[in-house]
């Protein structure tokens, strides 16, 4: 190995060094909109304790057939607000809420006539490991994984483990930015974007 190539390893070296020794903001704040609630608004269906069901099934009992039954559960979208610490340009930890309107109309079964509407709401906790794969001034990708909880706005209710992977998302900005990013769990599934702030 010659002395120019010494030089020049050793220059490559410094650089990165000095890349990853220089002052960053170490927290940020986001918010954030999903519309991608097929997920949520099946886990409500099958696991909601105020749910009532869907339309009777063959073979089904004639008090259960004859019981007021449900239409499918809508949402508008998930709404959500995440903080995050960083300890080095390529690894922090995140926080993230999730909030999920959900409706549904009641029907009486022998009239099929509409008997009302109920409104309910899900609620996803998840603190997330974030990693960053390119930490640039304007640019930053990462991907991040996570396990918390997730219940319904109903109190009594019981809460369920969740899980949330994203395995892509990009922010482009510097102290105010805005980002996208592809994840899959019970927080959401599909798309999500927002703004968030650095600091």
């Amino acid at each position: 190995m010659n002395k120019r190539t010494v030089v020049l390893i050793a220059t490559l070296m410094l650089a990165v060094v000095q890349s990853y020794g220089q002052d960053f903001k170490r927290f940020t704040v986001k918010t954030w909109y999903s519309p991608s609630t097929q997920i949520q608004t099946n886990w409500y269906r099958n696991y909601s304790p105020v749910f009532v069901r869907g339309r009777y099934k063959v073979g089904e009992s004639m008090a259960y057939i004859y019981s007021d039954y449900t239409s499918d559960v809508k949402s508008p979208g998930i709404f959500g607000a995440s903080f995050s610490y960083s300890f080095k340009k390529w690894f922090a930890l995140e926080s993230s809420i999730g909030f999920t309107p959900v409706s549904y109309s009641t029907f009486d079964a022998l009239k099929e006539a509409p008997t009302g509407k109920v409104t309910d709401c899900m609620i996803c906790f998840i603190p997330e490991a974030r990693f960053t794969a390119l930490y640039r001034e304007w640019v930053r990708l990462y991907g991040s994984v996570g396990i918390g909880i997730c219940g319904y706005c109903d109190l009594k209710s019981s809460v369920s483990v969740a899980l949330q992977f994203v395995p892509i998302g990009v922010e482009v900005g510097k102290s105010f930015f805005g980002f996208a990013e592809l994840g899959f769990g019970h927080l959401y599934s599909g798309i999500q974007f927002g703004i968030g702030y650095k600091f």
